[in-house]
Formats: structure tokens, C-alpha cells, sequence
């Protein structure tokens, strides 16, 4: 076997590696718009760089049939590759989107590290080790609670979306949210807007009409969430930020 051979072999192995443990993790957690909304790229990133690039070079570089610690050389690549796949997964895990929250008028991000679950008596929105995340909606605390929390909120203390014992079922609050929807007649002016619009539409069926709209806050982008009236349920998000989109179309 030559250098080359073993370069494509390495490549080969680290790739299918790769792509089987990086895809089962993006899939189950990182289903359709979260991803982009959490930022996954920075870390899956890295992994990519040290797996499918730096590891099967280094290969091409000391891979000589034959060599004198030939085999030392190659664990320590594999070692390296190893741990920056750890590294990788863990982040993408520890950092997992549990809860899709509609909090006030947006919707919110809530990774699984985050999330206070004091006092969480809803044991059927509790997510598991190895579950997607949930759609809720955050029941806003009234009269001294209200201000008690916001008094912990100036303190320090997490925002609203992240605690669990306000959580309700979405669907079963659909009236409460409606109302708060994006006025997208602006938004949809935005011509690249209006191409995500109609492509979804496409994909999804139906009318504009028939869904509603709301902003999405991820840890790294904002985007568009879109939510069929009919049942109540997030279908997707379109990479749209709301807030750019507006200021643009203002401007204009």
C-alpha cells in the first residue's frame, strides 16, 4: 500500500465515522431549523477540519510502508481525530435545544443545559436524554409572582422561557398566541423574503393565510417561525431574521 491508497482509505473511514455520528446526533436534536438557529456549524466545524482534513493529510504525509514507528504515528493521528469527535458530540449533546418556548410574542430557543425545571409539574412536556425538542408555551406568572420574578430577572436570575414550571401544551394555547402575531405584510415585501415564502408554501401547502408568524430567537440566528392555524403546530422556520427584514423594509 502506498501513501495514497492510505490517505483514501483513512479519508474514506473518517468520513462514513463521521457522518454517522455527527448525522445521528444533528437528525435527533437538530431536527429541520434548529441547527441553524442554535449555530451548529461552530462546532461541527472543527470536527470537519481535524476529521476529513488534518487527519487523512497527516496520513498522506507520514505513511511510508514499511517506516519505523509508522504505528505510533498513525495512533496518534487517530487520537486526535478521536477526541476532536468527542469533543464535537459532546458539545452538539450538552448544548441540545430541549423546548421550542413561546414566551410573550417569540418564540425561544431553550437549550437543555439552560432550562430550570423547579417546581416543573408537567411530566408530559418532561424531555429525555434522547428527545427532540417540544413545542410550549410559557404561561406568564401574574400579580406579585410577576413582579417577584422580574425582581430575580434584574438579579441575574433566567429569563422566562427557561423555566420549566410555566410550560403549558402549545396547541392548547393557540388563542393566546394568535393574536400575537408578525404583521408580514412588510416582511414579504422583502423580495428574497418572498421566494422563502412562497417556497415553503410550495412544500407545505396552503395559503399565506393559513399560517401565522412569529419571530424565533436561537442562540446564534433569529428567524421566522411558521405556525399552521389548523392544528397549532411549528412547521418550520424560514431563515428570515424578522428584525432586519422590518428595519430594511422601513428604510426603503
Amino acid at each position: 500500500m502506498n501513501r495514497y491508497q492510505a490517505f483514501l482509505i483513512h479519508l474514506s473511514l473518517a468520513s462514513l465515522i463521521l457522518a454517522t455520528v455527527l448525522g445521528s446526533i444533528i437528525l435527533r436534536f437538530y431536527p429541520d431549523f434548529y441547527f441553524h438557529a442554535e449555530g451548529g456549524w461552530a462546532a461541527t466545524k472543527i470536527v470537519i477540519l481535524v476529521d476529513l482534513v488534518l487527519g487523512p493529510l497527516l496520513t498522506l504525509v507520514v505513511f511510508k510502508a514499511g517506516k519505523k514507528g509508522l504505528k505510533f504515528d498513525l495512533a496518534v493521528i487517530a487520537l486526535i481525530q478521536v477526541t476532536a469527535l468527542v469533543y464535537g458530540s459532546h458539545i452538539l449533546y450538552s448544548e441540545r435545544p430541549a423546548y421550542l418556548a413561546f414566551a410573550i410574542d417569540r418564540f425561544e430557543v431553550a437549550s437543555a443545559v439552560d432550562v430550570d425545571y423547579s417546581e416543573f409539574k408537567h411530566t408530559v412536556l418532561a424531555v429525555g436524554p434522547l428527545s427532540a425538542p417540544k413545542t410550549v408555551y410559557v404561561k406568564p406568572p401574574q400579580g406579585a409572582e410577576r413582579q417577584q420574578l422580574f425582581q430575580q430577572l434584574l438579579a441575574g436570575g433566567k429569563d422566562l422561557y427557561l423555566l420549566a414550571r410555566y410550560y403549558r401544551t402549545f396547541p392548547d394555547h393557540i388563542a393566546m398566541v394568535t393574536p400575537r402575531q408578525l404583521d408580514t405584510t412588510q416582511l414579504f415585501q422583502v423580495p428574497g423574503n418572498r421566494l422563502k415564502l412562497f417556497a415553503m408554501l410550495k412544500k407545505y401547502g396552503g395559503t399565506k393565510s393559513d399560517y401565522i408568524y412569529f419571530p424565533l430567537e436561537g442562540n446564534s440566528n433569529s428567524m421566522l417561525a411558521v405556525v399552521a392555524l389548523e392544528t397549532g403546530i411549528v412547521i418550520t422556520a424560514l431563515k428570515i431574521d424578522p428584525w432586519q427584514s422590518l428595519a430594511r423594509s422601513v428604510d426603503q
